[in-house]
This record gives C-alpha cells, structure tokens and sequence, in this order.
C-alpha cells in the first residue's frame, strides 16, 4: 500500500540537510528536559534475542509513558505527545502535534475512544548513517501494535543493513487475509530489487520475518505493490521508466506468475489501486500534457476495456490515491499551487460521466507548515493512515504517522521519529 515508490512523497518529506548532530542517526527522540516518562526503548519491546530485558535498539520508536509500570492509561497518548521531544538535531522550538503547526489534522482529546487506536500496521522506517547526509539511506519493515494510540510494541522484520553492505528492505502490502506481508528488497545479487513475502513474526528470533519466500519480478524499478482479494496482484515495474503489471499470487504468497503489462503510455505509471467492485484501477501517472507543474495526475483504466481517463485537472497536483471501500470515493493528496503544501482530499468517481470524473472534491486536511502523503484507508474503511511531515524542519528526515477516524474525524500523531516511510494497516 504506502510508499512503495512515490518520487513525490520521497522530495518533499525528506528535506535537504543542514546542520544535523553527529549523534546516532537512529538514536531516539529525546526526551524532553523533567521528562522521566519517556522510556528510552522502542514500542513497549523491539526485540530481535530473547532477554530477560531486552537491549533497546537504536532505530526503536517511542514507547508509551511507563506510568507506575502497568499498560498505558488512557490519557497515555495525550501525555505523550506531551512529553516525546523531536529528534536530537530537530529544533527543540517546534510544537509535537501538528495541530500546533498550523495544521488542522482533527481534534485531539486526551483520551481515544476510537479503535482506530488499538490496531496494527506495517512500516517502513529510513535509516540514514550519516544524519547530514540523507541521500545516503535505506528502509526496513517493523509491525507496529497500537494501544491507546501509542506504539505499544515494534517488531522488526528485516535487517537491511545492519552487518552487510546497505540495502533496502521497502513495504508493499498486506496478503488479503493479514497472514502474509509483502515488500521489495535489493537483498539479492545486482543492482535490481525483487518481491518478497514473509510471516509478520521473528519466531526464530533471527530480526527478520519467518517462512520469507522470493516471488521474483526483479527489475530496477519495482514497487506500488497491492494485492486485492480475488488473486491478483497489482505492481509497477521497469527500468528507468514504471508501467502497472498484474500477477497471479496464490493466498500462502508462494508464487507469482503470468505477469502481463497493463500500462503502455510511457509516462511513468505508479501505485496501482484497484476498486472494490473490480471495475476500475486507479493509479498516478506523470501528466500527458508534459508540463513541469503538474507532473503526476490521478488516472482510472476500466477494467472491462481497457480505457483510461485522467481524472486530475491540468492546474492541480493529485497524487497517492486510495480507494474508500465500497463507496466508490478515493482519498489522495493535492497540492493547489506550484510550491503549495500538500493536504488529503477525497472526492467520488463519477463512472458515467464522459470521460469519468472525480466529483465533490472536499478537504480532509489543512496544513499549511506540513504536508500530508501516503494516505491508507483500512480494510473496514473506519480508519485512515497518513504521514506527515513539518515545513520548518530544515534538515534529515520529515515524516511521521498519523491516525484519522473517519466516523468522528478524532485524529493523533503515532510516531516522534520522522522517519516513516510507508504505513499500511494489517486487515
């Protein structure tokens, strides 16, 4: 689902570098001056060795406040995002919540009454060994368990570059039942990545995934994986230029085959959604009209003919769609003005126009000091992922994970370590 290959989401959530600390570039968000509830481990446990107490790993996240050592009680998000400072070269000026940035995410109550908050979800996380130079990175895949809104346990899953050369270990999706978890690794020999899956648990207490299988489709350009139910399997692929393809995947993900190309128009075709009725793929493609700004629009290929239709206007940037289960609407980012921030929007498709068209465009979010990418709608349609990431951060990495409820719009900042790379919920 999330960020698989987005070049957008890529330049604008990870910003130049300036004067960053030499310290760790995984080292955790401090904690800020008094704080004595901040631990200094990640997600409640992110163990890789059985430990009677488990040594904290560099890249872990925030953990909840430890209170008087029981779960976290239920203003425990609240005083989180109280507590948790940004990163150790962020500036310590800058408010947590990205309401205080002058952003509107929704409402912020102390205590959550949402299940959107007691859910888990996949990420891919950048780690960067020289925080001044953030060209130089790679990402691994954590499961993370929420309570209360807080990152209660994260477990990693892959070890990308830990004791080997660097390499990326790159999020994709979910299997449609949440037994299997997909993603794209340049693991392999050369420079091209290939498709992965692996069981989201370290049974064998090795760091990585168990039962992991390699599903092949090696190209230089492999990502925007997504996989429906119905047992196919929807990606981009290429070398040097994207198209979709599609796949056949069997439900234990053991194998991939028959791939057959989808896209032909050359124009650099990414993150592939399918509709729920199977009747249309929406996905982003660079504007046929050439233009510098906008380069990516929104497109929908009919299934039944093939026929695509650009659902973006010529003056707007639409980007990162995502289809709200059975309701034929799409959530996606959108930028109003060249150099304009970023914010989600939804809209519904209207089939029967001519051509097809996205109708009833209505903002979710408005934030002018951040930008908002990477929308992800759970299988249920109640909850919604997104990353966002602070304008006035200059330098290293900009991005973290959010939670909307889509019912009552309540809405709270899950991770202080801005570097979130992809988030997609476990069905």
């Amino acid at each position: 689902m999330p960020l698989f290959h987005r070049p957008i989401a890529l330049a604008l959530l990870c910003v130049a570098p300036g004067s960053a600390s030499a310290a760790d570039p995984d080292a955790l968000p401090a904690a800020r001056p008094g704080s004595s509830e901040i631990a200094a481990a990640a997600g409640g446990s992110e163990t890789t060795r059985p430990a009677a107490k488990p040594a904290a790993d560099p890249a872990a996240l925030p953990a909840p406040p430890s209170g008087n050592g029981s779960a976290a009680r239920p203003d425990a998000r609240a005083d989180a995002r109280a507590d948790a400072a940004p990163g150790a070269d962020a500036d310590a000026s800058i408010p947590l919540d990205g309401a205080d940035a002058g952003a509107t995410h929704g409402a912020l109550p102390a205590a959550p009454a949402s299940a959107c908050f007691d859910r888990e979800l996949a990420l891919s996380r950048y780690h960067y060994p020289d925080p001044t130079n953030i060209a130089v990175n790679w990402q691994d895949v954590y499961l993370l368990s929420l309570r209360d809104g807080i990152a209660e346990r994260a477990l990693r899953l892959t070890q990308g570059a830990n004791d080997r050369a660097p390499y990326d270990n790159i999020l994709q999706d979910w299997s449609p039942d949440g037994q299997r978890l997909l993603f794209v690794s340049s693991r392999g020999a050369g420079p091209n990545r290939s498709l992965y899956a692996m069981d989201p648990q370290d049974a064998d207490y090795d760091g990585e995934g168990d039962n992991l299988r390699y599903l092949g489709q090696d190209a230089a350009e492999l990502g925007g994986v997504h996989w429906p139910a119905g047992g196919l399997l929807f990606f981009e692929k290429g070398d040097g230029n994207s198209d979709i393809f599609h796949a056949r995947i069997d439900p234990g993900a053991t194998s991939v085959t028959d791939a057959r190309q989808v896209t032909r128009d050359g124009r650099y075709a990414l993150q592939p959604r399918l509709s729920g009725d199977g009747k249309w793929l929406l996905y982003t493609a660079e504007n046929a009209l050439g233009a510098a700004w906008p380069r990516y629009a929104l497109h929908a290929l009919r299934i039944a003919d093939g026929s695509v239709s650009t659902l973006s206007p010529p003056d707007r940037l639409e980007t990162d769609g995502t289809w709200l289960p059975g309701a034929g609407a799409v959530i996606f980012a959108r930028a109003e003005t060249p150099g304009g921030t970023l914010d989600l929007w939804r809209a519904a498709l209207d089939p029967d126009a001519a051509p097809p068209a996205l109708t009833g465009r209505t903002r979710i979010t408005d934030t002018p000091l951040a930008q908002e990418t990477a929308p992800e709608i759970s299988a249920d349609g109640a909850c919604l992922a997104y990353l966002s990431g602070d304008l006035r951060v200059k330098h290293g990495p900009n991005a973290d994970l959010w939670i909307r409820d889509m019912t009552t719009g309540e809405a709270a900042r899950v991770t202080y370590t801005r570097d979130i790379a992809a988030a997609v919920w476990r069905p």
